[in-house]
């Protein structure tokens, strides 16, 4: 029974699970209203500054989402409005990794926002997040026609924020958050060479090796259009939101594991050996 007993004790100190090690990266994006102001150059032109934009197939809002993780494959999910700047929002989400995008508009630039945020975390396997979130594209970027002798400013207040962490008792951990917003204006000169463009972006970045880093903060974003001239004039413009991180880590058992299953070693050799001595006794001679 004695023998049957610490065999038991020895089984339940094997069977003690080493220190779950999790490490996760994240990432979020939040921005304010979008601001557009026109300043008039021409006072005295009679012509009152105005901006309209092209109701056309590259007018559009778009949000894409991609969470992964190295078991369970990858699930993707995006929505876009064609036509008009709507609201559009996605989310995808997996054991090890979730993503989600919102686009809110009333239709026009003007007031419309961004939030957004991911996270992925490792534990063994690797978790892995993508957004992307934008009125138009670079290309095509939104085209607009903009008043004789009138400036565009376009703005906006982007809050982003990124953290990577490592359990300590990890090794060959890879966290790693980006974010970033941008705007851009552009368009080409009279002189139908020389382009006029404008690009302004927050960007920030979190990784780390163990323990924990992180990074946050807000910054205003503007860019501007001119049109010096006494006839209207067409330009371009895109706002684009996005972030992607990943984690993966390999986990390493605590001291304290190893001496448990050490000891649980020792103590099956120490019956193995008790049980050989004890059939040599009761052998014949």
């Amino acid at each position: 029974m004695k023998s049957k007993t610490c065999l038991a004790t020895c089984a339940a100190i094997l069977s003690l699970p080493c220190s779950f090690a999790v490490a996760e990266a994240t990432a979020s994006v939040r921005t304010s209203p979008l601001v557009v102001t026109l300043v008039d150059l021409d006072e005295l032109d009679g012509i009152t500054p105005s901006i309209s934009f092209e109701p056309t197939g590259a007018l559009s809002s778009y949000a894409f989402v991609r969470a992964r993780d190295q078991i369970r494959g990858t699930e993707v999910a995006d929505y876009r409005n064609f036509d008009a700047w709507g609201s559009a929002e996605m989310a995808a989400a997996l054991p090890w990794a979730t993503a989600s995008a919102e686009v809110i508009s009333a239709g026009t630039p003007a007031g419309s926002t961004f939030t957004a945020s991911g996270s992925a975390r490792g534990a063994g396997e690797d978790g892995q997040f993508f957004f992307d979130a934008y009125i138009n594209p670079s290309d095509p970027a939104a085209v607009f026609t903009l008043s004789p002798n009138t400036v565009v400013q376009i703005s906006l207040s982007s809050t982003l924020s990124t953290t990577a962490s490592f359990a300590l008792n990890s090794k060959d951990g890879k966290e790693t958050a980006d974010a970033l917003v941008s705007l851009l204006v552009y368009g080409t000169e009279p002189n139908g060479v020389d382009v006029q463009w404008d690009y302004d972006a927050h960007y920030l970045r979190s990784g780390y090796v163990s323990g924990l880093a992180s990074a946050a903060g807000t910054e205003t974003l503007t860019v501007s259009f001119s049109n010096q001239t006494n006839a209207a004039r067409l330009g371009n413009f895109s706002l684009q939101a996005w972030a992607w991180g990943s984690s993966q880590v390999t986990v390493v058992p605590e001291p304290a594991t190893y001496v448990m299953s050490l000891a649980g070693l020792a103590l099956l050799c120490a019956l193995r050996r008790a049980r050989h001595g004890r059939g040599l006794a009761r052998s014949p001679a």
